[in-house]
């Protein structure tokens, strides 16, 4: 790993530590509301501990739909990527065959020429 990858991993150990703590005293708090034993103070503390939590996954859902916003103009514009280099290979394939079709045709007409020369006779003064 390297020295700058190593902050973020202890920050992020750290979230997920208060994460697992708050979870856990979300539900000690729900298993006593179960068993109807909450106090008013509890419930303003679930309340703390919920309000927060609903509040980063809207975050979060929102976070997650501008990424497949990116993430979906990133692939149209490799399948266009996709499509024009198709386009071009095909293009390469027609001049390649229109090259080779042009080759064998100058070469045809230069041996026409040669055997034209050879059987025509010089002419005598």
């Amino acid at each position: 790993m390297t020295r700058r990858n190593r902050p973020n991993q202890g920050r992020r150990a750290l979230a997920a530590a208060g994460r697992d703590v708050r979870n856990d005293q979300i539900r000690n708090l729900l298993a006593r509301l179960e068993r109807g034993h909450l106090t008013p103070d509890e419930v303003a503390a679930l309340r703390a501990y919920v309000e927060p939590v609903l509040a980063e996954a809207e975050q979060l859902r929102a976070t997650v739909g501008g990424q497949q916003s990116v993430m979906r103009r990133h692939h149209e514009q490799l399948d266009a990527a996709h499509r024009a280099i198709e386009e071009a290979e095909a293009r390469a394939e027609k001049a390649e065959a229109a090259l080779e079709r042009d080759r064998a045709e100058r070469t045809r007409l230069a041996l026409a020429a040669i055997s034209k020369a050879a059987t025509t006779p010089e002419p005598q003064p």
